[in-house]
């Protein structure tokens, strides 16, 4: 399901393709390049094509819907811990020993601080917060 994104992007665009084709064959129409038959052959072939592409592009986003909504369901330990402290203005014991394995003091300056869930954390930031974020 994770081509879903990429297959539904390159539904629309076959279906903005054919809408464009549309408006193409029209034109040509109008400025007497092509027949009315010509036309209106191409215009009924694109408008079943239109309507295939709108049914199947329906039809994969809601799957991807689903799939998406059932994963969410099926909760990570890292979703809910996460969850859980999203509103955290302080940083506590215990919730430092939920959140961080441990921390490595090198010098005054250098201070290294690995998290529980860092690739999870770190594939959450890297597809929708900063990429450049140094957190964990």
């Amino acid at each position: 399901m994770a081509s879903a994104p990429k297959e539904l992007e390159k539904l629309k665009q076959k279906l903005e393709q054919r809408k464009a084709d549309n408006f193409k064959a029209y034109e040509k129409y109008v400025m007497g390049n092509m027949s009315k038959e010509e036309y209106l052959q191409i215009k009924v072939t694109n408008a079943d094509a239109v309507e295939t592409l709108e049914e199947n592009l329906q039809s994969l986003s809601l799957e991807y819907d689903k799939a998406v909504e059932n994963k969410n369901q099926e909760q990570s330990p890292f979703l809910v811990v996460f969850s859980k402290h999203k509103d955290l203005e302080k940083l506590s014991r215990p919730i430092m020993e939920e959140l961080i394995e441990v921390v490595n003091f090198y010098d005054v300056n250098h201070i290294e601080v690995i998290c529980k869930f860092q690739d999870e954390f770190l594939e959450l930031i890297n597809t929708y917060g900063d990429s450049e974020c140094e957190i964990c």
